[in-house]
This record gives structure tokens, C-alpha cells and sequence, in this order.
């Protein structure tokens, strides 16, 4: 079964249901559009001079440290958050699709908000410093 593969269900009455497909034109798409909002949130994550922070124990974070931390909750956190999220969401019923057929459609919106999400609150703080 190829990725651009139609699924169709018919209603009690027999009626048909409009079909549902995810092309990998789509999905291709998505994976851009995220890999180009996670670009533009490490660019900003790296380019702006941190706040003072501190550890749980009461010393200061460094630089290096901060960097880090963005770089981990950009590339990793993110993703593994995301992939949850599609995990229930694609628990929802839809157009009588089967499990695996939701869920990477599911996962990959959930990483695009995520990042759309992280990119508004940088902007954000960046204009009411």
C-alpha cells in the first residue's frame, strides 16, 4: 500500500464516505515546515543573550548551560512531547481510520503547534523585553 493510498468507509446506509488520505506530498510538507520553524527557534535560541538563571541547588547557570538546554528542548523534547500527543489524539475516532493510519498525521500536527507555540512565545518575550 503506497502513502497516497485512499481510504474509504460507507455509512450504514451505504452511502460513501468521502475518502481520507494522507499523500506523502502532505506529509512532506509538514516535516519541512517543522524542520524550518525548529531552525528559526535555534537560531533565536542561540542568538539571545540569556537571563540570569539558576540551578535547583542555588548556583548560577551558564551560558553554555542555558544553550544547551534550549538545544535539548528544541530538537528532543519537542519531538518526544509531539509524538505523545499524537499518541492520544490519535485515539480519537475519524472517519473510521485504523490507529496507525492517525497517527502520524497526528504526531506530525502536534510538533508543527509545539514548535508554532514555542516560536510565538520567543517573539513574545523578545518584544516585551
Amino acid at each position: 500500500m503506497s502513502d497516497s493510498t485512499q481510504y474509504t468507509e460507507t455509512n450504514n446506509d451505504g452511502s460513501l464516505i468521502v475518502p481520507v488520505s494522507f499523500p506523502s506530498e502532505q506529509r512532506n510538507k509538514l516535516i519541512i515546515y517543522i524542520g524550518i520553524l525548529m531552525l528559526v527557534n535555534i537560531v533565536l535560541a542561540t542568538s539571545i543573550r540569556p537571563e540570569p538563571a539558576q540551578h535547583l541547588d542555588g548556583s548560577m547557570a551558564t551560558e553554555q548551560e542555558y544553550r544547551s538546554a534550549a538545544l535539548m528542548t528544541l530538537t528532543l523534547t519537542s519531538v518526544l512531547l509531539g509524538c505523545l500527543i499524537g499518541l492520544l489524539v490519535a485515539l480519537v475516532p475519524f472517519r473510521g481510520l485504523r490507529y496507525g493510519q492517525k497517527y502520524l498525521r497526528a504526531a506530525l500536527l502536534s510538533i508543527l503547534g509545539i514548535e508554532a507555540i514555542w516560536l510565538a512565545a520567543t517573539l513574545i518575550g523578545l518584544a516585551i523585553r
